[in-house]
């Protein structure tokens, strides 16, 4: 099925007076790695891995699929200390840095004990029930402690929804420190938002109701099993590696030898040219030429 994201219906900020807030973690020296299969061949098996100390995160990504394999990951390190994400281009051995909650305090002026509301939609309504339970079981891994959570989510019949489409999620979660410094409140905030099949001339309302709630986290192991009439997709994550073992501080920062990033005009970075004169001169034209074959 087809959807289109059709808006935002509403964020309610409960009690929400200290949130969204900046903060500096503390963590332990952590290894994280997980690896993520969608169940299909025809998708990626994409790897994480997530290296916690002190202030400052570092989170690598590597994507395999059959038709190509990127064994160069991506990297990103968070500097809460210094406000900051780290980008860096392995194979160009570059680097930019980009600032962190910047919008934070206009964010938290702006939504602060007020419901932003969009105009609800006026098609069928769907029913969507979600029944999250704690098991109550726990599991050591590494300086973490895992919840065992299962999450059942069930969505219709009603509207484009004939058939009661199901979706259950059922892993393990820890708690790990935010990868953009910031808190955003975990259940202080309710964010709803509409799907439709694209070019539906009236999308539906969408009834959500809770049955049991439970924290999750991030998921270190999950199945996440979907049923719609009959068809059965699977995605699975696995734990490949969760060590204290201690790490160097250097993979938290810029490596030796590389070079800055290309900046661009709207604050951001080419990661895949240096900044060089010539490449600056070779930016104002392509900048220049776009705006040429606008007015003419």
């Amino acid at each position: 099925m087809r959807l289109a994201l059709l808006g935002l219906l509403a964020l309610l900020a409960q009690s929400a007076d200290d949130y969204p807030k900046y903060v500096i973690p503390n963590q332990p020296d952590l290894t994280i790695r997980t690896r993520r299969n969608p169940g299909r061949q025809d998708h990626d098996v994409e790897t994480q891995t997530f290296l916690f100390k002190g202030a400052r995160s570092r989170q690598e990504r590597a994507i395999r699929s059959r038709h190509y394999s990127d064994e160069t990951p991506a990297v990103w390190i968070t500097q809460c200390d210094e406000h900051r994400t780290l980008l860096l281009n392995q194979g160009a051995r570059l680097y930019a840095y980009i600032p962190v909650a910047r919008d934070l305090e206009y964010y938290k002026t702006a939504t602060r004990g007020k419901p932003v509301a969009m105009e609800e939609p006026g098609g069928p309504e769907v029913p969507i029930t979600i029944d999250a339970v704690d098991t109550g079981e726990r599991r050591q891994m590494a300086s973490l402690t895992a919840r065992h959570v299962v999450t059942t989510t069930k969505t219709g019949p009603g509207g484009d929804y004939s058939d009661v489409e199901t979706r259950v999620q059922d892993g393990w979660y820890v708690d790990l420190p935010p990868g953009d410094c910031v808190d955003w409140g975990g259940p202080n905030a309710t964010m709803t938002a509409t799907l439709a099949l694209a070019g539906s001339a009236r999308p539906p309302r969408f009834h959500i109701t809770h049955l049991r709630t439970a924290r999750r986290g991030f998921p270190l192991i999950e199945t996440d099993r979907s049923v719609t009439a009959g068809r059965t997709v699977t995605s699975t994550t696995e734990l490949v590696e969760a060590s204290d073992r201690p790490l160097d501080p250097a993979l938290f920062d810029v490596p030796a030898g590389y070079r800055p990033a290309l900046p661009l005009g709207s604050g951001n970075f080419d990661i895949s040219r240096p900044d060089t004169l010539v490449n600056r001169l070779h930016l104002f034209w392509e900048s220049a030429s776009y705006w040429i074959h606008r007015i003419w």
